[in-house]
């Protein structure tokens, strides 16, 4: 009953599809892009839900994240694309996590695949086994059969005496 309630509350909220939409809005922006005044969106920063930043020489200017807004709105961005402008640093500093979180991944791959190659080699082995068991148990080992004296096909048949020396 909740979960369906919940699922409900989910369909029915709010969504706000945008193409590029910029980090950091100004005040006016924020209001007209969820459609609240100026008021609303000062409440929402007393209170802590908003946080906002604040730029310029002498810090005055106030600069709110369009995320931060929604979720306090309860409003889901839907972004096709988000652009991001940032410095040489930044980038060369989001590069080098990606690319540890890259190796992590990688890493944690290796591990998962040489467990699931040892759990196939004793899975293999074990059937390898059992096959070979089953196949000797079934199998019935016979006998040579004791070799008979020879006999010569003609009677009264005397070899000649083999000369031995020189």
């Amino acid at each position: 009953m909740k979960e369906e309630q919940r699922e409900n509350e989910e369909e029915l909220q709010p969504t706000i599809q945008v193409k590029h939409l910029p980090l950091l809005l100004r005040p006016k922006q924020t209001c007209e892009l969820f459609g609240i005044d100026l008021k609303a969106l000062h409440k929402l920063e007393i209170s802590g839900r908003v946080k906002a930043i604040r730029i310029g020489p002498k810090k005055v200017q106030r600069r709110y994240s369009p995320v931060a807004v929604a979720k306090a709105l309860g409003v889901d961005l839907m972004a096709e694309n988000y652009t991001l402008v940032a410095g040489i640093d930044f980038a060369r500093e989001l590069g080098g996590k990606l690319a540890d979180s890259s190796d992590a991944v990688l890493a944690k791959t290796r591990q998962l695949v040489k467990e699931e190659l040892q759990g196939l080699r004793q899975s293999v082995g074990e059937i390898v086994r059992n096959e070979i068991n089953a196949a000797l148990q079934n199998t019935v080992v016979k006998r040579k059969p004791e070799p008979r004296p020879q006999q010569h096909l003609l009677r009264d048949y005397v070899q000649p005496p083999m000369k031995t020396g020189y």
